[in-house]
């Protein structure tokens, strides 16, 4: 499989954070659709999940009913979120989000940032078109 861009494959791998499943999935529908330009890919306004869709929803089918509510809270965020600042506009108590952001963050479906030294979370970004798209 060759892919073209060089330059743009560090973006690829961080759209896709790092996973190699879903990268070789991104990979196989780059070289499919768009003859394997990475830039052409990349060049949509949203990332085009195709054959990763399956995986993404039996993912979220394997999910606990507050991993899914949690998932679909984080996805309608525009910005990566401090714990510390829980809401209760979230339909969870603020035990059962922490224990399903660590389940969440076992299972690479979240992402943690340090931003002014404080922890947030938020979805991967392919994660998060995932969650958008179906709710």
């Amino acid at each position: 499989m060759e892919l073209t861009d060089p330059d743009r494959w560090l973006e690829l791998i961080q759209l896709y954070s790092g996973n190699p499943l879903w990268l070789k999935i991104a990979a196989n529908t780059i070289q499919e659709l768009f003859d394997g330009s990475v830039a052409d890919f990349l060049s949509r306004e949203s990332p085009f999940l195709g054959d990763l869709e399956i995986l993404l929803q039996a993912h979220y089918q394997r999910l606990s009913l507050i991993e899914k509510q949690a998932i679909v809270w984080l996805g309608s965020q525009d910005i990566p979120v401090e714990l510390s600042a829980y809401t209760t506009d979230l339909p969870l108590s603020e035990y059962d989000l922490l224990k399903a952001v660590q389940s969440l963050l076992k299972r690479g479906l979240l992402e943690k940032v340090k931003e002014k030294g404080r922890s947030r979370f938020t979805l991967a970004p392919v994660i998060k078109e995932y969650v958008n798209n179906q709710f």
